[in-house]
């Protein structure tokens, strides 16, 4: 299809395919509209695939990183902790829609898990998102729990519903004990961390999308 066309305009005509993908595939999501319902957005990359999602993840062997969000203005807006991009502020929290959160180099699937829930409940988790927001976080590689404004991206979701709801949304950390490779990465033998699947502990989660690139 793309003979007789230069390396690089093959790479422009496949980038523009990839991004036509990315936003036909949502659109066609037609559920995904309830302003009443609370919306984790998990991706994954193949560069940290077998690290994270095999290693450490609960269930799901092949998210790799999770933001939350809610709908505005028709749209679902998105928040998560990045380990490699700030916003404006020098902050790792970021404010994205679906298509920047998505649209990023290597990724190679994402899923859309929904829960619906009230006014009451969507108006407190956008109260407790606007506090991290006035804040400046940093993306926590040393993955510790409580490590003050230092963050990594499932444990920012876990404290934004956990805060949002203290009973529904409260689980124990899980307790890992490291390989060699691990300990000497992260200085300690055992990890208390939060997966990024934790949220399938709580049953109130719905996947209702999913798409492989």
């Amino acid at each position: 299809m793309l003979l007789g066309f230069s390396t690089q305009m093959k790479t422009i005509l496949l980038s523009i395919l990839l991004l036509f993908l990315y936003q036909n595939s949502w659109s066609q999501n037609k559920s995904v509209k309830d302003v009443n319902s609370i919306y984790l957005v998990c991706r994954s990359s193949q560069s940290k695939k077998n690290i994270i999602a095999e290693d450490f993840n609960l269930k799901d062997s092949l998210i790799t990183h999770v933001g939350i969000g809610y709908i505005e203005k028709d749209s679902l807006v998105l928040f998560n902790v990045s380990n490699d991009k700030k916003d404006k502020n020098y902050s790792s929290l970021l404010r994205e829609s679906l298509r920047s959160f998505v649209h990023q180099d290597g990724i190679s699937y994402y899923s859309v898990w929904e829960y619906k829930t009230n006014v009451s409940e969507i108006e407190t988790i956008k109260t407790v998102i606007n506090e991290y927001l006035k804040r400046r976080i940093d993306f926590d590689y040393a993955f510790r729990i409580n490590n003050d404004n230092d963050l990594y991206c499932s444990e920012f979701v876990y404290e934004v519903l956990s805060k949002t709801d203290t009973k529904k949304f409260h689980c124990l950390p899980e307790i890992k004990k490291l390989n060699a490779f691990y300990s000497r990465a992260l200085h300690r033998d055992i990890l208390e961390y939060i997966p990024v699947d934790f949220f399938t502990k709580f049953n109130v989660f719905t996947k209702i999308y999913e798409q492989h690139f």
